[in-house]
C-alpha cells in the first residue's frame, strides 16, 4: 500500500490524499493512517472524517482538541462541502441523466454486512441525498466509461456506491466496487481498485473562520 502523501497543515489541522487500500482511523492490524502519523511525527491525530479504505482523497486531521469540535461540526451539519469523483462501469447515456440529484435511503443490508441497501425511511432506512454531474468519458480496454462528480449532501456508510449501483440511482456501479460492482470480492486487489477518490473539500478554518479548499488530483487505473 503506497504512503499517503501530505497536503498541507495549519497549526490546527493537516490534511493528506490518502491512497486507496489504507485504513482512514485506527484498525486491528495497526497499519493505517494515524498510526503511521503518529509513528512518524509523534503527533496522535484526532479523527474529524473518514474515508473508505478503498476510496482515496483528501482526509484532513485536527491537531488539538480546541480545534476538533468545529471541525466535527462542520461535518455534522452539513457545512463542509466534498466532491468525490467517480469512475462508473459503463457510460451514462441519455441528456436527462448528465446531471441530476439522487434520494434514496439507506439502511445497514442486516444479512450481508457491511454491506448497505437502499429501506424506506418507514422501514428504518436514513435520508440520503447525492448531486451528481457527468464530468468526462474514460476510454478503458474494457469499453468507455463515465466519470462522474459526486456532491454528497449527507454522510451515510457506502452513500455514494449505493446510490451509483442502484437501479433507481444512477443503475452503473463505481468500477472496481468489490461490493456492488459486477467483479466482486474475488478482483478486488491493487489493479482493481474502487475507483472512488475525495477530489476537494470546502471547509471553514476552525479557529480563524476563513473559507478553505483543498484539493486532490485522482489517477484511476487502467483495467
Amino acid at each position: 500500500v503506497p504512503d499517503a502523501v501530505f497536503v498541507g497543515e495549519t497549526a490546527d489541522a493537516m490534511v493528506f490524499d490518502k491512497p486507496a487500500g489504507l485504513l482512514s482511523v485506527p484498525g486491528k492490524t495497526g497499519d493505517d493512517l494515524p498510526t503511521r502519523l503518529t509513528r512518524v511525527t509523534g503527533i496522535e491525530p484526532f479523527i474529524v472524517h473518514r474515508l473508505d479504505m478503498g476510496t482515496s482523497g483528501v482526509l484532513a486531521f485536527a491537531k488539538t482538541k480546541e480545534a476538533l469540535r468545529p471541525l466535527n461540526l462542520a461535518f455534522a451539519d452539513r457545512s463542509a462541502q466534498k466532491t468525490y469523483i467517480a469512475r462508473l462501469e459503463g457510460l451514462l447515456e441519455g441528456e436527462e441523466r448528465q446531471q441530476g440529484s439522487i434520494a434514496l435511503p439507506i439502511a445497514l443490508h442486516w444479512f450481508e454486512r457491511p454491506k448497505q441497501c437502499v429501506l424506506p425511511v418507514s422501514e428504518g432506512g436514513r435520508e440520503a441525498l447525492t448531486d451528481y454531474e457527468v464530468i468526462g468519458v474514460e476510454d478503458t480496454p474494457e469499453g468507455l466509461k463515465s466519470l462522474v462528480a459526486l456532491h454528497p449532501r449527507t454522510g451515510r456508510t457506502h452513500q455514494l456506491r449505493v446510490h451509483c449501483a442502484h437501479p433507481e440511482g444512477l443503475g452503473l456501479p463505481i468500477d472496481g466496487d468489490p461490493f456492488y460492482g459486477t467483479r466482486g470480492l474475488l478482483e478486488e486487489t491493487r489493479e482493481h481498485r474502487l475507483c472512488l477518490h475525495a477530489a476537494s473539500l470546502r471547509i471553514t478554518h476552525p479557529m480563524t473562520g476563513r473559507p478553505l479548499e483543498i484539493t486532490a488530483p485522482f489517477d484511476f487505473p487502467t483495467f
